[in-house]
């Protein structure tokens, strides 16, 4: 590639790309057949595509005709299996994507492989593959071989491995281009494996079986949405992407499948979301649950009692999805971030921050699964029990809040969320039988409800403020 300067305009809009994903990680699918985002095995893995966040050295892998067409995507009915349509006057050419992901023995099975099939509709087309792999968020040099079945690409002990049905030709070190023809009802089929074991020919991949199996499994989740009011199709495509941000193995979410996305274009505030929060994941399992997919947030309850269980450390506002509690933020210099808004971060930082709010929204997630008969001991001793303390502990320290503001402040919305992890886990342990905790928190909840009324009003706004005794408005 061009080693001039890029432009922002060098850069797709984010509304042009489709995500695939198989519960352990995902990938991003540009209008032009390009995937410029994707890491392995993991969601917050290093990248092997990057060109999200710097279109020269990230790298990408991408597949198009070559000759001049119109393009437009969609998923494949309610399933996570992704369509890229190309359409020119010579030919039609469709791109399906995804990875594959279904139950095996009860759990959702990840086979770290990305499968990508190109048919001929209708006519004869011209089409091009760029595969330009660039390991370890394009740290070192990656370099590709030519194989059998296709190529592999190494840097630092890091490999994937690229499988074709059509032979490819390896002519540079560090970038594959080739071309080749399809006339109608013909197939391409490419397998990109994550790993080190040996690569195999497309065949072994078994790309239909496992496709017509990924297929049938969104759509049987997608049984679990009972909602039929107004916008279904928008709500069933909200909980299929929520879905797909849930790491399979623990029940954790991520708040997003990408790291450094601005907030707004040529600022600083670039973070990597690809980290379970408290807030957001009981925010979302609680989405799913209202919509009739409540499994979801069994096991992310099940996950926060299991940390609780093997720590005697409180809670962090964020972790790692694999329960990793320390989450360095570091910044990747050499790369110039989207539409060269830098800096690029992977890891955050405020992971270590307070941010009260959490005990209030983990109290209201576990009280919703108590009003469905889904409390047990276990749920409110570690959580409820648990939230409930800390606030009455903390209520009055100044946090980070919900915008994560790295000098803490007393904000009115962090102690109004203490309130109620005090009011709803005293609800639950009157409910319960739990009345020694009942008396203790009590007292503190309406406190708490007092200290806000009187001081966090701002008569002058005739409104909350943002923190106490002050006049600016939050959000």
């Amino acid at each position: 590639m061009s080693d001039s300067p890029s432009s922002a305009v060098d850069y797709k809009p984010i509304r042009d790309y489709g995500v695939i994903g198989d519960m352990h990680t995902a990938a991003l699918v540009g209008l032009d057949g390009s995937i410029d985002w994707y890491c392995a095995p993991r969601f917050d893995s290093p990248s092997v595509f990057a060109a999200l966040l710097d279109v020269r050295k990230g790298g990408k892998f991408q597949l198009s005709p070559t000759e001049k067409f119109t393009t437009k995507q969609s998923y494949e009915g309610d399933t996570n299996v992704l369509s890229t349509i190309f359409e020119s006057k010579q030919a039609k050419i469709k791109l399906t994507d995804f990875m594959p992901c279904f139950m095996e023995k009860g759990e959702a099975k990840g086979f770290q492989e990305l499968h990508r099939i190109v048919d001929c509709v209708e006519g004869e087309a011209g089409l091009q593959i760029i595969f330009q792999p660039r390991l370890d968020y394009a740290r070192g040099n990656t370099t590709l071989l030519e194989t059998a079945e296709g190529c592999t690409a190494k840097n630092r002990g890091l490999q994937v491995n690229l499988a074709s049905s059509v032979k490819l030709r390896v002519a540079d070190s560090d970038i594959l281009t080739n071309e080749f023809r399809l006339s109608k009802g013909q197939r391409v089929v490419f397998v990109l494996k994550w790993g080190k074991k040996p690569a195999v020919p497309a065949s072994r991949y078994e790309t239909s079986k496992k496709l017509s199996k990924t297929l049938s499994y969104w759509k049987r989740w997608v049984g679990h949405v009972k909602y039929q009011g107004p916008f279904r199709a928008n709500v069933v495509r909200s909980c299929l992407v929520l879905k797909l941000l849930q790491y399979a193995p623990t029940g954790a979410m991520v708040a997003a499948v990408t790291t450094s996305l601005p907030e707004s274009i040529g600022t600083l505030r670039n973070w990597d979301y690809r980290y379970s929060w408290i807030r957001d994941n009981a925010l979302s399992v609680l989405a799913l649950s209202e919509a009739g997919a409540s499994r979801e947030a069994l096991d992310y309850a099940r996950w926060l009692i299991n940390l609780r269980r093997h720590s005697k450390e409180k809670l962090q506002i964020m972790m790692g999805i694999g329960g990793e509690r320390e989450i360095p933020e570091t910044i990747l210099d050499h790369l110039e971030g989207y539409r060269r808004s830098s800096p690029v971060r992977v890891g955050n930082a405020a992971s270590k921050q307070l941010q009260l709010d959490v005990y209030g929204i983990l109290a209201d997630y576990v009280y919703f699964l108590h009003t469905l008969g889904w409390t047990t001991g276990q749920v409110y001793e570690n959580l409820v029990r648990y939230s409930a303390d800390r606030a009455m502990k903390e209520w009055q320290n100044p946090d980070s809040g919900i915008w994560e503001i790295r000098e803490p402040k007393t904000f009115v919305e962090s102690t109004m969320w203490c309130y109620v992890a005090l009011d709803r886990a005293s609800k639950m342990a009157r409910e319960l039988g739990y009345d020694e905790d009942w008396q203790r928190w009590e007292p503190v909840r309406k406190k708490i409800k007092s200290h806000i009324l009187s001081e966090g009003w701002s008569e002058k706004k005739k409104a909350f403020a943002m923190v106490f005794g002050g006049e600016d408005l939050d959000a």
